[in-house]
């Protein structure tokens, strides 16, 4: 009974989804990018650009767990093509935190899937992904010390939450939350939770 309720349900997400989709015509984007362009061949050099930048995007944000991915927090460099995200305020997985997480790795909208047609996916933009993922891998050690960073110098957002971990990990103990009293185990907790 209760997976025939759920399932209800998704139909009914999915169903609204799509009649959202529909109502969007799929190559807004790209006619965008045809605009910016005199001749077919700056096209082409354009939307090879798009799809080779939003490509190594997709694979990093992946990789860091950017989350907030939205058409705002990405601008297009009208000269070339190239994408540039901003707005990074949801990094290494801190999205699968929220109210309503989020569980999908990065963005690939039927706007961005408008520039690559008539392309397939598997062709330039997986390529590209695949491409980037295994340049990161081979100067993982960059990654790694890059990422050090957050660790020494956490967020502000990760001692908050770890704090309140404390305060939660304390309460199901039983015990009261002595705000001086164990100065040690705070400082545990805040240098663990980073890593």
């Amino acid at each position: 009974m209760h997976q025939t309720v759920l399932k209800l349900e998704a139909d009914q997400v999915t169903e609204a989804f799509n009649e959202h989709k529909a109502m969007m015509p799929w190559g807004l984007l790209r006619g965008g990018l045809e605009n910016l362009c005199l001749t077919s061949s700056a096209f082409i050099t354009i939307k090879n650009q798009f799809i080779k930048s939003v490509g190594v995007f997709s694979a990093a944000s992946y990789l860091i767990g950017i989350g907030d991915r939205h058409t705002e927090n990405f601008l297009i460099d009208t000269t070339d093509g190239e994408v540039l995200g901003i707005d990074f305020g949801i990094a290494f997985g801190s999205g699968v935190q929220l109210s309503i997480p989020e569980l999908i790795p990065f963005r690939l909208t039927q706007q961005i899937e408008g520039v690559i047609a008539p392309h397939p996916l598997e062709g330039s933009y997986k390529q590209t992904m695949v491409h980037a993922l295994s340049a990161l891998r081979k100067r993982k050690s960059l990654i790694l010390d890059t990422c050090e960073i957050f660790v020494k110098e956490p967020l502000l957002d990760w001692v908050k939450e770890a704090k309140q971990k404390q305060k939660t990990e304390f309460s199901n103990r039983g015990e009261k939350v002595d705000q001086g009293a164990d100065i040690e185990e705070e400082q545990e907790l805040l240098s663990f939770y980073p890593r």
